[in-house]
């Protein structure tokens, strides 16, 4: 086992994964990665030659943008201070494009009895607006 001493170290990596609804549209995409690469290729805060951008996976639930680079600092406070920074103007790229995030869907239905049968049928008909799939969870 190895016990690394955050202390010690002067680089910290920046690693969020954004989930963006599926209805961004292929050029919204790309200026989003375009947006966030500039980003990251201006600030001096971050190790350039470890920037990544990249359009990740279509998931589940959302299409997975993954971002990438060291933060060059000399301790876990001043990174923490810099990764909210870079976040914040993520966001704003993310805005600008007009693209929002995805947010989890989940459709939670009950046993049904004879009186919440109806309303458990009309749980599974309702028709969402972003034509994504979502997970059922049953209690019993």
């Amino acid at each position: 086992m190895t016990l690394e001493n955050l202390s010690s170290r002067d680089k910290f990596w920046f690693h969020p994964v954004l989930a963006l609804r599926y209805g961004t549209t292929s050029s919204q995409m790309c200026s989003v990665l375009e947006g966030i690469r500039n980003l990251l290729e201006e600030n001096r805060q971050l190790e350039t030659a470890s920037a990544r951008v990249r359009f990740l996976r279509v998931g589940p639930a959302s299409f997975d943008v993954e971002v990438s680079a060291y933060v060059l600092a000399r301790d876990w406070s001043q990174f923490l201070e810099i990764q909210e920074s870079l976040l914040l103007r993520i966001v704003d790229c993310i805005e600008l494009s007009g693209v929002q995030f995805a947010l989890p869907q989940q459709t939670i239905v009950t046993a049904a009895s004879a009186s919440n049968a109806a309303t458990a049928e009309a749980v599974r008909h309702v028709d969402t607006t972003e034509k994504k799939p979502s997970n059922t969870v049953t209690a019993a």
